[in-house]
């Protein structure tokens, strides 16, 4: 029964220090990947960077730095930008005021993932939840921090401008409209917030030519220049 017993424990021993081992191994694993996803993203190289996140956020799906790491990658992506909204709205749920800038030990996403959830937002046209996301942004940020308070201001009324431009759009022809008293024609027209100038290009014979034009005093558009 004793022998039983001994041979019990060496085992359970046994268990526990290789499970201890594994998982020194996978902290190994994790970190070195985290490591060289960070000289990536330090770099700008966002095409390196993201799938060595996503590999690390595979072995801890809840660490919010992983998820706003992977949301700034993809808001840096031409084509990619709309993809970082789930992981950025899921950093926002684990915010900490003391984040560890390149810290594989750090779990916690920091306050500014709340001002690029606001730019995810915009870029996709929910004006609203930008604004929103903004708004929280700014209340986060200290108030000695005059820069990051009028950047923000001036993002919250930039969308508010947009709002009011969606609600009451700019109508434009967008068939094709003859060019003044030329033979061409214009095609992208477009018009300035202040409707006192006009950008478009023409079909020329070897290639499509930019043209602008300005309002003149009695209303009329004045003669196009390339």
């Amino acid at each position: 029964m004793k022998r039983v017993i001994l041979i019990f424990w060496q085992l359970l021993v046994a268990f526990l220090l290789l499970s201890i081992a594994t998982t020194k191994a996978q902290d190994t694993d994790y970190r070195i990947i985290f490591s060289d996803a960070e000289y990536y993203f330090l770099y700008n190289d966002f095409a390196e960077a993201l799938p060595l996140y996503q590999k690390t956020l595979e072995q801890k799906p809840d660490n919010a730095n992983l998820h706003y790491r992977i949301g700034l990658c993809y808001l840096n992506t031409p084509g990619q930008k709309h993809k970082a909204i789930p992981y950025l709205e899921k950093a926002v749920q684990n915010i900490t005021p003391t984040y560890l800038e390149g810290s594989y030990k750090e779990t916690k996403a920091p306050k500014n993932a709340y001002f690029y959830l606001g730019e995810a937002y915009r870029v996709v046209e929910n004006i609203d939840k930008a604004i929103e996301a903004y708004s929280t942004f700014r209340e986060l940020i200290d108030t000695k921090d005059v820069y990051s308070l009028d950047y923000v201001d001036q993002q919250i009324e930039a969308c508010k401008r947009a709002i009011k431009m969606m609600e009451q759009p700019l109508k434009i022809d967008l068939e094709q409209v003859k060019l003044f008293d030329t033979d061409k024609y214009i095609f992208c027209q477009v018009v300035s917030a202040d409707e006192q100038t006009m950008a478009f290009t023409t079909k020329e014979k070897f290639y499509d030519a930019i043209y602008v034009s300005r309002k003149k005093s009695d209303g009329n558009w004045g003669p196009p220049i390339n």
